[in-house]
């Protein structure tokens, strides 16, 4: 069985094309590296400066064990961080489900071959 959850950040004011520029583009080792870390969909949309991300993984302590542990995204957290109120820091709520669109769309986890 999945985890959903659902966090939020914040873009800085007039950040926001930088923000959704860096997202075009998946770099192939960030991908490796959520997808080691047992995430099977990851959606972030954004409504102003504000940045919903929809999470769904095997489990929650290896998402973030695998994440904290990767330097592919310790080098990424460095170039989104400085984007990011509070560089990127941010609550998160579990949830059981959830709905999409309420915001713009910046990025999805590209679906796997």
């Amino acid at each position: 069985m999945t985890v959903l959850f659902t966090f939020a950040t914040t873009v800085r004011q007039g950040r926001e094309a930088s923000y959704d520029e860096i997202h075009r583009v998946t770099p192939v080792e960030l991908d490796r590296v959520i997808r080691a870390a047992g995430t099977h969909f990851w959606r972030i949309e954004r409504d102003g400066i504000n940045l919903f991300h929809f999470v769904e993984v095997d489990e929650i302590d290896r998402f973030d064990a695998v994440l904290d542990a990767s330097e592919v995204n310790a080098r990424w957290q460095l170039v989104v961080g400085p984007l990011l109120v509070g560089g990127g820091a941010a609550e998160r709520t579990i949830v059981e489900g959830f709905e999409f669109g309420q915001g713009e769309l910046v990025w999805v986890l590209p679906a796997e071959d």
